[in-house]
């Protein structure tokens, strides 16, 4: 167990999670470069595939909810509206990554973590508190990572089959593999059940659920150490929920979210590593009532960021790097505007003198809907030895 005692934004707060962390475990949302957990000043939960697979979660939702500071509001079982709060804080200001792309809708301003499967993620990271002065307004809570599954050297196999109440089906299948240079991973996964009925006086039916999800990647590795990683997740299905209208009114809607990316990571001198992403998030959904379509939202996020690590001295980082992203909305609703676009440029410093960790943080947003704003940050830590900060 790690006790933690930290110093951010001039206010000294003690942090014991619920579930402890191993100091030695990498993670790299916090700061956007790779730090272990006793290097960490934010508050940082690690859980990886086995967790997941010990866990017997059904969903994120179900594995999330367990750990410190995470509350969720679901409309009614697998597959409905779910919404994340981390600290108290707003469902729309916890950034979701995955594989470093932002995931939301730009329409709603938060994701659909109900749509997220389980069998095809590899690791996730929480990190508790503002991490704004790093990734923006949409970080004012904290950011959750997900990584997709990887590939591993050698050639590896594995399936799951199960079948449970609801007349639920739950499978997947997958293989991954590698060498030295090379590293690739391919999964599909199926979900189906006939779920339950949620309400009391209305909509007396049950609410049924499906998901068909995929995800790949591949990397490689040149000889100068220049690294090329692709990745590429999709859930796609159907979901039947309860409405607010006529008590006989059907409700169902066909969704599916997708997440490409791709990324290039170099180091350009011994002391300078420089991290170049291009990616895109699309959020689609279909509603009808009665079996007719009523409504259409499509969205897309497209983004890039250029990211640099100069390493100051044994103990000291600077990264500074460039975000851009692109909103566009097509729906049958109207709306005033159909593109937005966010620009910004951030800069940290980190830095441990003796027993002291400093790590400093600033951003600039400029987003043609809101104009441009400055974040900032200070969190210092001191190590009084014994596993103490």
């Amino acid at each position: 167990m790690k006790l933690r005692l930290s110093l951010l934004a001039t206010s000294l707060l003690a942090t014991l999670p619920a579930h402890a962390e191993r100091l030695d475990t990498i993670n790299v949302t916090a700061t956007r470069t790779a730090r272990t957990a006793d290097q960490t000043l934010a508050s940082v939960s690690v859980i990886t595939r086995s967790d997941i697979d010990t866990s017997q979660a059904l969903d994120v939702a179900d594995l999330l909810r367990e750990r410190a500071g995470i509350t969720f509001a679901n409309s009614g079982g697998r597959g409905k509206a779910t919404s994340l709060f981390l600290r108290g804080t707003g469902s729309g200001h916890v950034l979701l990554l995955i594989d470093g792309q932002r995931v939301g809708s730009a329409t709603l301003g938060s994701p659909a973590w109900q749509f997220l499967p389980l069998a095809q993620i590899e690791r996730i990271e929480v990190v508790r508190g503002p991490r704004a002065q790093l990734y923006g307004s949409d970080a004012i809570g904290g950011v959750i990572q997900i990584f997709t599954r990887q590939g591993q050297p050698g050639q590896h196999w594995d399936a799951h089959l199960g079948y449970g109440t609801y007349n639920t089906i739950d499978g997947n299948i997958g293989v991954s593999g590698g060498d030295e240079r090379n590293r690739y991973s391919a999964r599909v996964g199926y979900t189906d059940t006939d779920g339950f009925d949620a309400t009391t006086n209305a909509n007396v039916d049950a609410d049924g659920y499906d998901n068909r999800s995929f995800s790949g990647s591949f990397s490689h590795r040149f000889a100068n150490q220049m690294e090329v990683t692709l990745n590429a997740m999709q859930a796609s299905g159907n979901t039947e929920y309860d409405g607010f209208g006529d008590v006989d009114d059907d409700y169902d809607a066909d969704y599916k979210e997708q997440v490409l990316g791709a990324r290039l990571s170099m180091p350009l001198t011994n002391r300078w590593d420089m991290l170049l992403s291009i990616g895109e998030n699309r959020d689609e959904q279909l509603n009808r009532v009665n079996g007719h379509g009523d409504s259409i939202f499509k969205t897309k996020r497209q983004q890039a960021t250029w990211q640099n690590d100069f390493e100051l001295g044994e103990d000291s980082l600077l990264t500074a790097g460039l975000d851009f992203y692109r909103d566009k909305v097509d729906s049958t609703t109207d709306y005033a505007e159909t593109r937005r676009d966010n620009s910004a440029v951030f800069a940290q410093y980190q830095t441990t003198w003796n027993a002291l960790d400093l790590n400093l943080g600033l951003r600039y947003d400029d987003n043609e809907a809101f104009g441009g704003h400055t974040t900032g940050s200070i969190a210092a830590g001191y190590h009084f030895g014994n596993g103490l900060r």
